[in-house]
């Protein structure tokens, strides 16, 4: 006599891939920690009396870079930068005359680029700009004058 028994599955279990990716799109969600480089040079920020001075800058993380572009100096000067709703977060730094210092900064999953602010004694140069998260390792940037440009990091 033939008893029949009843079909089972086999049991599967989740591969090494699938769980990897699962880790990384658990880590990739979350804040994530860099370094923005600044090097100041010697005419940095010069005063009434032409001598150089540091500047303090924001670095501000965006969802949007051409509201950033667009803002207002008012705006961007503004104690409560974070009311505005392109912001995910804020921080301040100083730039110092012929130093160069890494920032750390904790990014976080929603920021697609820095805004950099430097708030010179005078804005008649480039006093702001905008950085794509992807580039802020390869990138170093040189305040001098009133203005700051992006430059690429020495190995």
């Amino acid at each position: 006599m033939h008893t029949s028994r009843a079909f089972r599955r086999p049991r599967r279990r989740p591969s090494a891939v699938l769980l990897a990716s699962c880790a990384f799109a658990a880590c990739a969600s979350g804040p994530y920690s860099t370094t923005l480089l600044v090097a100041g040079g010697d005419a940095l920020n010069p005063t009434f009396d032409a001598q150089p001075s540091a500047v303090p800058i924001r670095i501000v993380q965006l969802k949007d870079a051409q509201a950033f572009l667009s803002a207002t100096e008012a705006e961007l000067f503004d104690d409560d930068l974070r009311k505005q709703s392109w912001v995910v977060a804020y921080q301040e730094g100083k730039v110092r005359v012929s130093l160069e210092r890494e920032i750390a900064i904790e990014i976080q999953p929603e920021v697609r680029f820095l805004g950099i602010i430097g708030m010179f004694n005078e804005t008649d140069g480039e006093w702001k700009a905008v950085v794509d998260v992807a580039d802020i390792e390869s990138k170093k940037l040189v305040f001098d004058g009133y203005r700051f440009s992006a430059e690429p990091r020495n190995p």
